[in-house]
């Protein structure tokens, strides 16, 4: 006992010494609070023609509403085309009508052929990107192109729309995509830095691809020339980008967590709420937006200004619209990192200390020190990674099963509040001591920004409650063993036993089909989430504070009575232990905001189950009473 009280001195120590690291962030979360609100111009453009009205005045209502910037499309051969600038052929179709004029020997090369745009600047940019030959039909002069791919090819920006843009000083986002071959690329590049100005700081790229994809060494270079040029990137939240990893590394992760939006998709009420909470639980700092399509003009119109308003209105006092910038730099000491580190190895060692058998307590610490050799020689992110997660599913049933045992020790004193107390708060400390390791190893921009990610979630769900389960009975079935298993399999099984297991097992599946982001929700739960984040800036989690905490105190509770029951009902309250561990493996989120949503669990679920508490008590006073 004194061993492991030593232990647990030695890494509340190295953890006191790593905490600057964790201010530093702190500090960075809460240095960019400036959020930009982003439309593409080219919708602009086509709801100013659909209600008559000038793009120029347009831009000066939308910005008075709360519109902070525009996405700035590069110009295609389609485009140009859509836009009435050029009109394109087939090969067949030219020649169809050569035959019917009577040239009947004459054949055209496949491929299409496109009439040259009257705006010289239009038929710059084709021949500059394009170097496509020119052919005379019809006493017309037509470009030839061969590959279908080059009428999708960005040739550059519409020097027009540009212009607009600068003279009523609105900053414009670059749209970039990548294209077939290196040569393209590093045009396009070239075009980028010559557009750089004070208006253009950010390029967000189209489609599914970084430029310079897959070829690591062009997508490096053309990443960092543009950094160099003044320019920062967007992370497109939940967007899944092919290079964006590379590019991150490449540029130490100079990007701007970017929102995208279609204000079709629901409810106008319902599009501000998903805003807010993106920009003050999420680190979004860029929200593109799209207007809606499938209402008329004027009503389109309406409801993006609508939109804007209700956004500016309803934003948190601490943020305010305009500009964004990527979130400063989090310097990292890299000895702080490996008090952490070692303080880890320590920790495997206690947090499978109940184990009876002395040498299966070594496995855990034996594994991550591995882990910390491997990482120590190979500077492999992923290995770090693993660490964590060992600790974020050893710390849940640790939690669990020592309050089991801290509970089991008082039971032979007087019930008193104190002891009470003890179990709380060393069972909130082992929970904070895990938190702390987890986020001190895990630190930086590139976990903050989204692009390094908390690996084996799912798995996160489920490990710690068999831990739980394997502690809380570890004794009975060492002692008792063949006992129990012979009760078990002889046992009789009654209707209220299958019943029983049934509500576990749909419990059970809405409980793994609600992990991540992909479990539904309904329009009930939504409206008692936003009762939540209203009253108290942050909801607490629902699977914490009505389900996970309450059943540890009514666990504890029944401990003295019902023994079995109550290990069961210490086994699932380890859900609410573990999605606290879960809340800060979610790095893009505020860390002052996921403190603040647990302490609101804590509170509001140890105050539901010592009420859940009052009412078993009563009715056993009832029962003994009647009985």
């Amino acid at each position: 006992m004194k061993l492991n009280h030593g232990l647990l001195g030695i890494i509340i120590l190295l953890l006191l010494l790593s905490l600057p690291n964790i201010y530093e962030r702190i500090q960075v979360e809460n240095g960019q609070n400036t959020v930009e609100m982003v439309l593409p111009v080219e919708e602009i453009e086509e709801l100013s023609s659909s209600l008559d009205q000038s793009l120029s005045d347009m831009l000066v209502e939308l910005r008075e509403s709360g519109l902070s910037a525009v996405s700035v499309e590069p110009l295609s051969i389609h485009d140009l085309a859509a836009d009435g600038q050029l009109s394109i052929y087939s090969g067949t179709y030219l020649t169809d009508l050569l035959r019917l004029q009577g040239e009947l020997n004459r054949e055209l090369t496949d491929g299409y052929y496109v009439t040259l745009p009257e705006n010289e600047y239009y038929n710059n940019l084709i021949e500059e990107n394009l170097q496509a030959e020119t052919i005379t039909l019809f006493e017309t002069t037509f470009f030839h192109i061969e590959d279908t791919s080059e009428l999708d090819l960005d040739l550059g920006y519409d020097t027009s729309t540009l212009e607009t843009l600068q003279e009523h000083n609105v900053p414009y986002v670059l749209r970039a995509g990548n294209q077939p071959t290196v040569e393209q690329n590093q045009m396009i590049v070239e075009k980028l830095v010559n557009q750089k100005n004070t208006l253009s700081q950010g390029i967000l790229f189209t489609r599914d691809e970084a430029i310079g994809y897959p070829t690591i060494n062009h997508l490096q270079s053309m990443a960092t020339d543009l950094q160099q040029t003044g320019y920062h990137f967007y992370l497109i939240e939940f967007a899944n980008q092919s290079g964006m990893q590379t590019v991150a590394r490449s540029t130490d992760y100079d990007f701007i967590r970017l929102h995208s939006m279609f204000l079709d998709d629901k409810p106008l009420d319902e599009s501000v709420q998903q805003t807010i909470r993106a920009i003050k639980e999420r680190q979004i700092r860029s929200i593109y937006f799209h207007i809606p399509m499938e209402v008329e003009p004027s009503e389109s119109y309406a409801a993006t200004k609508d939109y804007l308003e209700d956004v500016q209105r309803n934003l948190p006092s601490k943020f305010e619209l305009g500009t964004a910038q990527p979130f400063e730099t989090i310097q990292q000491s890299n000895w702080m990192i490996w008090m952490v580190i070692i303080a880890s190895i320590i920790w495997g060692y206690l947090a499978t200390s109940w184990l009876s058998i002395r040498w299966a307590r070594f496995i855990v610490p034996l594994v991550i020190f591995v882990l910390v050799i491997g990482y120590l020689f190979t500077d492999r992110l992923l290995l770090l990674q693993m660490i964590a997660w060992i600790i974020a599913v050893i710390t849940p049933a640790y939690a669990v099963i020592n309050a089991m045992k801290l509970r089991q020790k008082y039971l032979i004193e007087k019930d008193r509040a104190i002891n009470w107390i003890k179990i709380l708060l060393f069972s909130i400390g082992i929970l904070l001591i895990g938190i702390l390791m987890i986020i001190g190893m895990l630190n930086g921009n590139a976990f903050t920004s989204g692009m390094e990610l908390f690996r084996g979630v799912k798995l996160l769900h489920i490990f710690p409650i068999v831990i739980a389960f394997i502690g809380l009975f570890w004794n009975d079935v060492i002692d008792h063993g063949k006992l129990l298993l012979h009760k078990f399999l002889h046992a009789e099984i009654k209707y209220w036993h299958a019943l029983i297991v049934m509500i576990i097992a749909v419990i059970g599946f809405y409980y793994i089909s609600r992990t991540g982001n992909a479990g539904s929700v309904s329009q009930v739960e939504i409206a008692i989430r936003t009762a939540l984040e209203e009253l108290l800036y942050v909801r607490p989690r629902t699977k914490e504070f009505l389900i996970g905490f309450p059943f540890f105190i009514i666990g504890l509770y029944l401990l003295k009575y019902f023994p079995l029951i109550s290990k069961l009902i210490l086994t699932f309250s380890t859900i609410g232990f573990l999605s606290v561990i879960n809340t800060f493996t979610h790095f893009h989120m505020p860390l002052h905001l996921s403190f603040l949503r647990t302490g609101y669990s804590l509170l509001f679920g140890f105050v539901i189950g010592y009420l859940v508490v009052l009412i078993i008590k009563t009715i056993r006073s009832y029962l003994q009473r009647r009985l």
